[in-house]
């Protein structure tokens, strides 16, 4: 990876850089070095100004430096760590997140059971939603209708397709707890089926 661009903003490690593909996030622990710079080229490896990785962007939605600062001090280096970081703009513009909230974000994406919250956190979320229940973690995106999954190794990958108010989920495993996470798709979507690739019929739905 090689890029060129203008720095636009810098806070903690990340860095939101305008290039001629669009605007990306990177994190680097060099990120204070740039708050004078104006043009920097960034490599993965190898000599340049900066030595980072793109977190973020440039063909989708960006989240801000400072939701992405407090996943990572809160949550430390997680998959998830962009669309949570989105998903705490969000709640941001409804209420004040301090370190309670975190704190109980923070058990809630670990463990799940906690329905009070959850209740609280589908209340505020606007156009992004977050659904845990302890093993998997779930990002929806109601505005263009897309969700991302993300869970232990074992599961495989996860994909869904997403229709007016039906969901399906394609599993290369189907995971243990499903049904649970099927209980809580519906409160998202009228229909939920669930499919093992490969397989015509659903598990569920």
């Amino acid at each position: 990876m090689k890029i060129y661009g203008y720095v636009v903003e810098t806070y903690g490690k990340f860095v939101k850089v305008r290039t001629k593909e669009g605007e990306v996030v990177i994190k680097s622990d060099k990120a204070n070095s740039l708050k004078d710079k104006k043009t920097i080229e960034i490599k993965n490896s190898g000599y340049a100004d900066l030595q980072a990785k793109i977190v973020a962007g440039p063909s989708e939605e960006l989240p801000s430096l400072k939701s992405l600062q407090t996943v990572e001090q809160y949550f430390g280096e997680v998959d998830f760590a962009t669309q949570l970081a989105k998903f705490l703009d969000e709640i941001g513009r409804r209420i004040n997140i301090d370190a309670e909230f975190l704190k109980k974000l923070k058990e809630y994406v670990h463990k799940g059971k906690d329905e009070e919250f959850e209740y609280v956190l589908k209340l505020l979320s606007g156009k992004y939603g977050l659904l845990s229940n302890g093993e998997l973690i779930i990002f929806l995106d109601k505005t263009l209708g897309t969700f991302e999954v993300y869970g232990e190794s074992s599961t495989g990958k996860i994909t869904g397709v997403v229709k007016e108010n039906e969901v399906v989920l394609y599993f290369e495993k189907i995971p243990q707890k499903v049904d649970e996470l099927y209980e809580k798709m519906k409160q998202y979507f009228g229909n939920v089926v669930i499919k093992k690739e490969g397989y015509e019929d659903g598990f569920y739905g």
